[in-house]
């Protein structure tokens, strides 16, 4: 898929982060993610990389403080479909979506692999934000995605001190479920 990457994206230095206010100025990449449109999103990933590493921002009217400062992999991580496992047994349009949010998320981390270790304004990477939504059945595919980009993600914490590890363990209080034990060996051999 290296085919597909923008050329800035497997140079040895990092591009310089762009800002867009979510009100005035979004891209087409965050309207595609927003709208739930994740076929959509992919193709516009593809055929705009530099959106992929586009922060979209949303202040604060009276003050400019940031409300939430996000990439398009921490939208698209935000959303139960990424984070828990959907078998083709349930509901067909949800089974449908999280397949294209999977490979929706493939494309984002080929165009821009640094989203993965990015925090957001709330020192979250896209690996906090996916088990926030895990629920008992995070999905072990998305979580070897992100770690495969960024294996130090294990150990980071977030503004509350809280590493991915401590997230899962909140999500998947009783441990029991074979996706979260398959969650936790993936979070152990990143390590």
């Amino acid at each position: 898929m290296a085919s597909n990457a923008h050329p800035a994206a497997s140079s040895s230095s990092p591009r310089t982060p762009k800002e867009v206010d979510y009100y005035l100025n979004p891209t087409e990449l965050f309207r595609w993610i927003n709208y739930r449109r994740w076929d959509g999103a992919r193709a516009r990933a593809q055929s705009h990389p530099d959106e992929c590493d586009t922060w979209i921002v949303s202040r604060h009217t009276n003050d400019g403080r940031i409300l939430w400062r996000h990439l398009p992999l921490h939208l698209v991580c935000m959303q139960l479909e990424a984070a828990t496992v959907v078998s083709d047994s349930d509901d067909p349009n949800t089974a449908q979506s999280a397949r294209q949010i999977e490979s929706l998320i493939d494309v984002l981390l080929d165009s821009y692999p640094e989203a993965a270790s990015s925090p957001d304004d709330q020192g979250m990477l896209p690996l906090h934000l996916l088990l926030t939504k895990a629920e008992s059945e995070p999905n072990e595919r998305v979580i070897n995605l992100l770690l495969t980009s960024f294996p130090n993600a294990v150990d980071v914490q977030d503004k509350f001190g809280r590493t991915p590890y401590d997230i899962l363990r909140e999500q998947c209080k009783d441990g029991t479920s074979e996706r979260c034990r398959a969650a936790f060996r993936a979070l152990k051999r990143a390590r």
